[in-house]
């Protein structure tokens, strides 16, 4: 059966919602399309029913007025509501489009159909909804479906491919359905991945495709509106890219990271990517084929069990048990803070997932302002959707914490004697400032005892290395003490254990190496570790010579013990007559009388600059010089002179300024000092600022060596943090060339088998002037071959210089680097 119906739709006809009529019959005479602003247009929209299609057409649509769309749908919220198929223009100038039934149940019989137009600003202006009835035609179901199955034979006929593409630099993807552009691009880094779907070219919605230059990125888009209004936003429209058409749902995903869209007709895939940071945006367009029935993702089961151990060391372990295991779990996390001052200590932490599908975690109270008693659990999982929900609570009491530690031996070495003292589960009410161990062997009771500072590892244990070396290879039974020094000062002994210690190598042996080179004075450290003789150590030897003329100058040298355990030889190539390249430096050791070779070391040395001259220091007890004095002093090798200016904060030099102007007229190098009292960082910064404004007043440049001497006992106390203050008061003040004058026994780098407080690793060996009197005179020539304290920039020889007759002794001074005497 065949007929024609044609239904009239005005935009302004709302009592038509009250009023559905039958598609079966002339509703009403054609009439005038009116937009928004009620402006007549003099265009009519028609629905016919022709040859078992219903169509929307209109006619007489004025210039100006772009493609237009619609949609239709059944219920008054809209919820099933469909894009009508896109308007093509007919050979008469109308717009025609097809009506599709089959997306509505054969019981629905009211519809409502919206026209869009888009005016020449590129606004869309929406028309008033127009219901109208239309009725399944059951009476002719055979020419119906074959009429359907003619127009998608027809679809098929013209059918394309949509391509796909990645380009692994630009990390985005790229769609067409241009087999060319398909060809090119994978021969310019893009890879080509095959169909994407399937698509009808004559039939559906434009998609239209947009780039923009800066982002480097497509976009896909079947809204006019949006593909407009993009275009005047940096977005370069690119026309139509295909067309939306048939069953197959094209999904559109976006990833905030990447900041760029997928498109995938793979519902498996949609769902996979919605795990892994990408957000679900539903259904973009449609393509040809069948749809991928996925089942829908169960809900995850929000259940877990929760339990809180306490301890005594303030941590407080967090359990949680059966967790579900599902891909839609993300990440399970605790929110934890104690009762005092409400949630002022909160902090956020991820629980760790165990082999047995547990999660744990450890806290802490140190994190928790160190707070003790009433602790509140709060557990929430993450899920890949994004949401976050609260799954269960828990609440305990945190005891107090005590002074505890545990001690442990690790690492046995039998052959050598050596083995690892390991602290655990280290607490203290009042902190940590630092965790040491005394050991000693059983033999001779304590003659041994050495004191271990344990270092911290990243796993929150401590440990240090003993070695039977620093207790005269004893053998047998070894005690270890665990004792705590709190920051209150406090030092407590926590814990202890015992171990047997053998010793089954023989041999001696050691390991030597170069470093610390210095091309520009010419000199090196000979460092040797390791060093082990079960027999005992009577000396270590060290001979080194130069490679241009042989062994002509072969010095021996013996190693000095450090606090580290190594041993060092500072070797300057003043001693070797200034001879460059190729040194060799040979290892012995004299153990139970006999001696023992041990290999050698190598390194190139150079020099650009000599030193190793000769300078005095002087204060008020030299009282008056002369520039006759001072040329004197010159005459007999002396090339610089360091006076004293100031000490504490209220006294100064009162010979400084006659001291100061004659030595510069006799040609000498002139440095300062001053003599500290400081005993905190207040102190430090004070005397730094009365020494440098007496420096300012004398007119000394600011590139002048000046002095820390410091003798005064009272200055031991935290002797390196103030130190460190004076030097950054002095650096503020403008002072950068400083040097730091102390006794051997001041520091920890010596020969006297003691170290002293002076950290010089935290300012550099080479900014030290070292005092240590061998012999209570010596020559400059013997200071020369003797070198202690080479490493240093200068050494303080001797007190008692008699260099010009009648006057007061003169301290001598060798300058290692020149800063004195250059």
């Amino acid at each position: 059966m065949k007929f024609k119906t044609l239904v009239c739709l005005s935009g302004v006809l709302l009592s038509c919602w009250a009023l559905p009529v039958a598609a079966d019959q002339l509703i009403a005479e054609p009439k005038q399309l009116t937009v928004v602003n009620q402006a007549t247009l003099g265009a009519t929209v028609q629905v016919v029913e022709e040859e078992g299609r219903v169509k929307a057409v209109l006619s007489a649509l004025p210039e100006g007025f772009g493609q237009p769309s619609a949609t239709l749908w059944s219920k008054e919220d809209k919820s099933d509501q469909v894009t009508v198929s896109a308007f093509e223009k007919d050979a008469n100038g109308n717009y025609v489009a097809v009506l599709q039934r089959d997306q509505f149940g054969a019981e629905v019989k009211n519809f409502y159909l919206q026209v869009v137009l888009i005016d020449a600003t590129g606004a869309s202006q929406a028309l008033n909804p127009y219901p109208f009835q239309w009725s399944s035609t059951q009476e002719q179901p055979k020419e119906a479906e074959a009429e359907k199955k003619e127009a998608d034979n027809r679809a098929a006929s013209n059918d394309n491919s949509v391509y796909r593409l990645y380009h692994p630099g630009l990390r985005v993807h790229l769609y067409t359905k241009d087999a060319n552009e398909y060809k090119v691009l994978g021969t310019r880094g893009w890879k080509q991945e095959g169909e994407a779907w399937k698509i009808a070219s004559q039939q559906g919605e434009v998609v239209y495709r947009l780039y923009h230059p800066d982002l480097r990125i497509h976009l896909y888009t079947k809204d006019t509106n949006e593909y407009q209004v993009l275009g005047t936003r940096g977005w370069k429209q690119e026309g139509e890219a295909y067309r939306s058409y048939g069953n197959l749902p094209i999904y559109r995903l976006y990833h905030p990271g990447l900041k760029h869209h997928l498109y995938t007709k793979d519902a498996n895939e949609y769902k996979v990517l919605g795990t892994r940071g990408w957000k679900q945006e539903g259904v973009a367009f449609y393509g040809l084929g069948q749809a991928e029935v996925v089942e829908p993702a169960k809900p995850v089961a929000l259940t877990g069990s929760l339990s809180l151990t306490p301890a005594t060391n303030g941590t407080l372990d967090v359990s949680l048990t059966n967790v579900p295991a599902t891909d839609q779990l993300k990440e399970v996390r605790a929110a934890v803070w104690s009762d005092h001052n409400g949630q002022d200590d909160l902090k956020w932490y991820p629980l760790v997932k165990q082999a047995d599908g547990s999660y744990r975690l450890t806290v802490d109270y140190k994190n928790h302002k160190q707070n003790i008693g009433a602790y509140q659990v709060h557990i929430y999982y993450a899920l890949t959707d994004g949401k976050t929900v609260g799954i269960t609570t828990g609440k305990t009491t945190l005891p107090p914490v005590g002074l505890a530690g545990k001690i442990s031996i690790e690492g046995k070495n039998n052959q050598i004697g050596t083995f690892d003292v390991v602290v655990s589960d280290v607490t203290s009410p009042n902190g940590i400032d630092s965790v040491l161990v005394p050991v000693w062997s059983e033999k001779n009771g304590q003659d041994d005892i050495q004191w271990y500072t344990a270092t911290k590892q990243p796993n929150g244990t401590y440990r240090v290395r003993v070695s039977a070396s620093n207790h005269h290879y004893d053998v047998g039974k070894y005690q270890a003490h665990l004792y705590l020094k709190q920051k209150n000062g406090q030092m407590v002994g926590v814990a202890s254990t015992v171990t047997d210690v053998s010793i089954t190598q023989v041999n001696p042996r050691g390991t030597i190496k170069i470093q610390n080179v210095n091309n520009t004075y010419g000199l090196f450290d000979v460092i040797i570790s390791d060093v082990f003789a079960p027999k005992g150590v009577d000396q270590i030897p060290v001979s080194v010579w130069g490679s241009p003329n042989g062994q002509n100058d072969l010095q021996w040298y013996d190693a000095v013990k450090q606090p580290d355990g190594t041993y060092r030889v500072t070797v300057r190539l003043s001693r070797h007559q200034y001879e460059t390249g190729t040194y060799t430096a040979h290892l012995y050791i004299v153990s139970d009388k006999q001696r023992y070779d041990l290999g050698t070391a190598t390194t190139r040395a150079y020099y650009s600059r000599k030193a190793d001259k000769a300078f005095v220091d002087v204060s008020s007890h030299n009282g008056s010089l002369s520039v006759a004095d001072y040329r004197s002093l010159l005459d007999k090798g002396i090339s610089g002179v360091v006076v004293k200016l100031t000490e504490g904060t209220n006294y100064q030099n009162p010979y400084a300024k006659e001291q100061i102007q004659n030595a510069k007229a006799a040609g000498l190098k002139v440095s300062v000092y001053h003599y500290s009292h400081f005993t905190d960082s207040q102190t430090a910064k004070e005397e730094a600022q009365y020494f440098t404004q007496f420096a300012a007043q004398l007119g000394l440049p600011k590139t002048t060596v000046m002095v820390n001497d410091i003798e005064e006992h009272k200055t031991r106390t935290n002797i390196n943090a103030n130190m460190k203050s004076w030097e950054a008061e002095m650096r503020h003040l403008g002072y950068n060339n400083l040097v730091h004058y102390a006794g051997a026994s001041w520091i920890d780098v010596n020969d006297l088998g003691r170290p002293g407080p002076i950290e010089t690793g935290q300012f550099g060996i080479g900014n030290f002037w070292v005092a240590q009197y061998p012999y209570r005179t010596m020559s400059f020539e013997q200071a020369k071959e003797m070198g202690l304290h080479a490493g240093a920039a200068a050494w303080q020889y001797t007190s008692a210089g008699q260099l010009i007759p009648g006057r007061h002794l003169f301290d001598v001074n060798i300058d290692y680097t020149g800063r004195f005497t250059d």
